[in-house]
């Protein structure tokens, strides 16, 4: 069983995750979201531009868009969790997740016993 988080632990995933939230915030601002008007661009200049190809990539862009979206939708829930002193423990069994998971990764939700059955289910 592992202990609560202390407040310099809570802290410190803390700081993880504003960390991953600037990261994917920037791969959200500079990502290829902005690729439709790219490809506008270059289809005016190119006549034989590869209509399949264009929307594989924006088929592509739409669900890296969304990947970045979620995550960033999971860390405002942890950091939410901080603020209501739940962080730390498994949204499944209420244990604490443990320290070492946390730093490992900040977005954990379950604990490890938790997590595997949770994977396990979903591939059910």
């Amino acid at each position: 069983m592992h202990e609560k988080l202390t407040l310099e632990q809570k802290s410190h995933i803390e700081s993880l995750l504003l960390k991953q939230r600037a990261e994917y915030e920037e791969l959200e601002k500079h990502g290829s979201f902005s690729s439709a008007s790219r490809f506008d661009s270059l289809n005016e200049r190119s006549s034989n531009f590869d209509e399949r190809a264009r929307d594989d990539k924006l088929g592509a862009d739409v669900k890296q868009e969304n990947h970045y979206l979620a995550i960033l939708s999971k860390i405002d829930r942890c950091l939410k969790r901080l603020d209501d002193q739940t962080c730390g423990e498994c949204i499944d069994c209420g244990q604490q997740i443990g320290y070492d998971r946390m730093v490992a990764f900040p977005m954990a939700e379950r604990c490890l016993s938790c997590k595997i059955e949770f994977e396990k289910s979903s591939l059910e």
